[in-house]
């Protein structure tokens, strides 16, 4: 398995960030996500839920594996193969509060096993598409009421 990491520092309590983003059935803070939506009935946010999405187009599938309101954490993986080239991913999202400010630490990370042609293009993929989600979720704050 290969691991991505993306952090930042994001200009808001980690209250605010973790509302956000802790529904499992709303992907609008990433970037190149449409509309997402759990469909097997259960509980956004109960570990098995399995949001569907289309991301730059394309159909993809991820099941919420653990869930945390306390930590504000959360991890998914794909439910299939993304393409030909990445057979399995495992994400996960902590918020963690700034003590000294009202701010957050965000970090984002992923196992994924791709074939070895394609695994530095993944991990370049993740760690640009991390960093651009985690700055859309900043402006997403900074514009809200």
């Amino acid at each position: 398995m290969t691991h991505t990491y993306v952090s930042t520092v994001i200009p808001h309590t980690a209250n605010a960030v973790w509302a956000m983003v802790k529904d499992f059935n709303e992907y609008r803070w990433g970037e190149g996500v449409g509309e997402a939506r759990v469909e097997n009935k259960v509980d956004p946010n109960t570990p098995g839920a399995i949001r569907s999405f289309a991301y730059y187009g394309q159909p993809s599938h991820q099941r919420l594996l653990d869930y945390s309101a306390t930590e504000r954490m959360q991890s998914w993986e794909s439910v299939q193969a993304f393409d030909a080239t990445l057979s399995y991913y495992k994400a996960t999202l902590r918020i963690t509060p700034v003590t000294t400010s009202d701010s957050s630490f965000v970090e984002w990370w992923s196992d994924f096993e791709a074939t070895p042609e394609a695994t530095h293009q993944w991990q370049s993929m993740q760690q640009r598409e991390f960093a651009k989600s985690l700055s859309r979720l900043a402006r997403l704050l900074d514009e809200a009421p």
